[in-house]
């Protein structure tokens, strides 16, 4: 794949991403207005902090489609788009399934697409855990809440790194042979052994 039509995917990709959230917002509008005409409904009600959780992931399709246009061979650009697709087709379902329910006979196959809300779950949370196990090793340090070497910091980093290179999940990809945040390192130079 050249780099204009891998540019030209993965910015469609992040424009898809959006448009799905877009219809999430309006969906969820249209139920919190089927909710108040009729209020003795059995539906399960949404609050904008079902909707705001979304919100953060967005991050996700748009970071992928920088990184997936500038470098199509790269794997964490277009696992990033994928995750972003799939978590917004995720809320998007949700919307459509909960408004489906709230105002029968508005929308084609509510309870259908409702229900595959129930297992999409599964191949969004399984590339998310894909992509930060392949994503470079900085985010491990996130994790630890803590930007200074310390005690514990550094073991960790090293036995997480240690399993990477054991395990190697994609032979094609490499992970970064040296640390990014050497002054991190405690008494060590920037490169990490292999």
């Amino acid at each position: 794949m050249n780099y204009r039509t891998a540019s030209w995917l993965a910015w469609s990709l992040a424009a898809l991403s959006m448009v799905m959230f877009l219809a999430s917002v309006a969906f969820f509008v249209l139920t919190r207005a089927a909710q108040a005409e009729a209020p003795s409904s059995l539906v399960t009600s949404r609050s904008i902090i079902d909707l705001l959780v979304s919100v953060p992931f967005l991050a996700f399709p748009l970071v992928g489609a920088l990184i997936a246009s500038r470098r199509p061979h790269n794997p964490i650009g277009w696992i990033c788009l994928a995750v972003g697709l799939l978590w917004m087709l995720l809320g998007l379902f949700d919307y459509y399934g909960v408004y489906g329910l709230a105002k029968p006979d508005t929308v084609p196959f509510p309870v259908v697409i409702y229900a595959l809300v129930e297992w999409l779950w599964l191949p969004t949370v399984g590339l998310l855990a894909i992509y930060l196990e392949l994503a470079p090793i900085g985010w491990q340090l996130f994790i630890l809440g803590s930007y200074q070497s310390d005690s514990t910091a550094f073991p960790l980093f090293l036995d997480t790194y240690a399993t990477r290179l054991l395990a190697r999940p994609l032979r094609c990809w490499r992970p970064y042979s040296t640390f990014p945040f050497p002054h991190l390192l405690p008494h060590t130079g920037t490169s990490v052994v292999r």
